[in-house]
């Protein structure tokens, strides 16, 4: 419902678990946020490697954790977070393949986590 409170979390790519935690979790969680996509990013149903997601799984894994969160948690909202503090090529942004990503993952939307930094292209 609108105005109703939130439950954010980071959910992080490169912990070798994660996959598998996004499936099983609570479902008081009302946003998971995949951190974090690049957003120069390329995509490929058969790699993630590009992606800037390090899932030690496959997209199809990823996808089928996703759907099974959705399952136990039909209000839970899963938003592909692009950029953060390491990935800031903004001036290169892909957004087709940004899409592409997130619609076949079964995402629902994507947070521009953009931080500015000394190092930051523009």
């Amino acid at each position: 419902p609108m105005g109703a409170p939130g439950f954010f979390g980071y959910l992080e790519s490169w912990d070798y678990a994660a996959v598998t935690r996004m499936s099983t979790l609570a479902c008081y969680v009302t946003h998971v946020m995949l951190s974090f996509v690049r957003p120069d990013a390329t995509f490929s149903t058969a790699s993630l490697a590009g992606s800037g997601l390090e899932f030690s799984a496959t997209p199809a894994q990823v996808k089928a954790a996703i759907a099974t969160l959705k399952g136990r948690c039909p209000g839970t909202k899963v938003i592909a977070a692009v950029g953060g503090a390491s990935y800031n090529a903004w001036g290169a942004l892909n957004a087709p393949a940004i899409a592409q990503l997130v619609a076949y993952l079964g995402a629902d939307g994507v947070d521009v986590d953009y931080e500015v930094s000394p190092w930051c292209a523009r």
